[in-house]
């Protein structure tokens, strides 16, 4: 794990030990398995806490660390095929990938990638069959609480102009 990587899991908001520890713990309440979390994230979660301990960091490495994105082996391929599609906003949250925008004329295409249509969000959505799935509750979330809870990236699609 290089320190950016770790930067990027923990994400503290400075480069003091007091911000380092916050953001630990804020990443154990949302990752611990006894709270609901997956263990791999929680263990990936120890090592980037014990990395940054041991070593410096500085702000610039913070900012590096937020501009890097997130995207699983699993989902570059379909960001990649749906990046150029005209009037669509990619984000993820957590480990969700989350589209709107103009979509209706690309529903077809995201029905065939695997993707849901999330009516009370008007987005769709997909996740890695793979991995586990774990609801808080049925109760309606906003964007708001979702993005805070999980985080969230947004990602850049590319100009209308780049389709060949």
């Amino acid at each position: 794990m290089t320190r950016t990587e770790a930067i990027a899991i923990l994400r503290p908001k400075g480069n003091s030990e007091s911000d380092l520890k916050s953001a630990y713990r804020s990443a154990c309440l949302l990752h611990h398995p006894d709270k609901g979390g997956d263990p791999e994230i929680m263990k990936l979660v120890n090592l980037a806490y014990e990395l940054l301990q041991k070593i410096s960091f500085c702000e610039a490495d913070i900012e590096t660390a937020k501009n890097e994105t997130p995207l699983t082996e699993k989902m570059r391929p379909i960001w990649d095929r749906i990046k150029t599609m005209p009037g669509i906003e990619g984000e993820i949250i957590g480990s969700w990938l989350w589209v709107s925008g103009d979509t209706y004329r690309y529903r077809e295409a995201f029905k065939e990638m695997g993707f849901k249509w999330s009516k009370s969000k008007k987005a769709w959505y997909w996740h890695s069959p793979d991995e586990k799935f774990w609801k808080k509750s049925r109760k309606e979330q906003s964007w708001d609480a979702i993005r805070s809870y999980f985080g969230s990236f947004d990602l850049d699609s590319e100009p209308a102009g780049s389709l060949s």
